[in-house]
C-alpha cells in the first residue's frame, strides 16, 4: 500500500467518524433520549446477526487474494471472488431468516409492556432482515478489493452508503414523505438503502477493478 493510499483511508475515516457523530447528535436531537435509546435496541440486536452474517469474510477474502497474487496466480482472482460472494450469500441469508422470524419474541423481550413500542421494533429489525445480506457480500467485495491493492476504492464504496444513510434520514426525519410511518421504521430503511448503496458500489468496483501486479 502506498503513502497515497494511506492518506487517502486516513482522511475518509475521519470524515465518516465525523458523519456518525452528527447524525448520532442528529438523532438525538429529533427523538430525544428515550427515541434514540429505541433505535439503540434495534442497533444493538442487528449488530448480533451482522457479525453471524459477516464474521470472517473481509478477512479470508483478503487474505486468499493476497495469496494469489503472490504465487502470480491472478487468474484465480475471479473464482476467489465469486467463492467469496457465494459464502457471503450462505450466512447472510442464513442471519437475514434468523432475524426475520425472530423479531417478534426479541422485540417482545426488549419492550414486554408496551405493545405498539415492541410493533416498531420488530417492524425496524424485520425492514434490517435483508440488511444482513447486503453486509455480508459488501464484507466479501471489500475484501478483495483490499486484497487486490484497491482499498481506497473500498473505502470509499462504503461512504457511499453511510453518506446516503445519513442524507436521507436528515431528509425522512424532517419532514413527512413516502416511507415507513414511525421514526425506528424510517431509521431501519434509510440504513438498509444506505447498506444496499455501498454494496452495488463495492460490487461494480469488484467487477470492473483491475487486480494491481505484483
Amino acid at each position: 500500500m502506498q503513502i497515497k493510499d494511506v492518506v487517502s483511508l486516513s482522511v475518509i475515516s475521519t470524515a465518516l467518524r465525523a458523519v456518525g457523530a452528527l447524525t448520532d447528535l442528529y438523532l438525538l436531537a429529533r427523538l430525544g433520549g428515550t427515541g434514540t435509546a429505541r433505535a439503540s435496541l434495534v442497533t444493538s440486536v442487528c449488530s448480533f446477526f451482522s457479525v453471524v452474517a459477516s464474521s470472517g469474510v473481509s478477512l479470508g477474502m483478503t487474505r486468499l487474494c493476497a495469496e494469489a497474487r503472490a504465487l502470480h496466480k491472478e487468474k484465480e482472482l475471479s473464482g476467489i471472488r465469486s467463492a467469496g460472494a457465494s459464502y457471503a450469500m450462505i450466512f447472510g441469508g442464513v442471519s437475514m431468516i434468523a432475524l426475520f422470524l425472530l423479531a417478534p419474541p426479541l422485540s417482545h423481550m426488549l419492550e414486554p409492556t408496551q405493545s405498539d413500542v415492541a410493533a416498531a421494533l420488530k417492524g425496524a429489525m424485520r425492514i434490517w432482515a435483508p440488511g444482513m445480506l447486503l453486509l455480508a457480500l459488501s464484507a466479501s467485495y471489500h475484501g478483495y478489493l483490499v486484497g487486490t491493492e484497491h482499498a481506497t476504492k473500498a473505502a470509499l464504496s462504503g461512504a457511499l452508503g453511510q453518506l446516503l444513510r445519513a442524507a436521507l434520514l436528515f431528509l425522512h426525519l424532517s419532514r413527512d414523505i413516502c416511507f415507513p410511518s414511525g421514526a425506528l421504521l424510517r431509521i431501519a430503511t434509510c440504513g438498509v438503502c444506505g447498506e444496499l448503496a455501498s454494496t452495488l458500489a463495492l460490487y461494480l468496483c469488484a467487477h470492473k477493478t483491475t487486480p494491481k501486479r505484483t
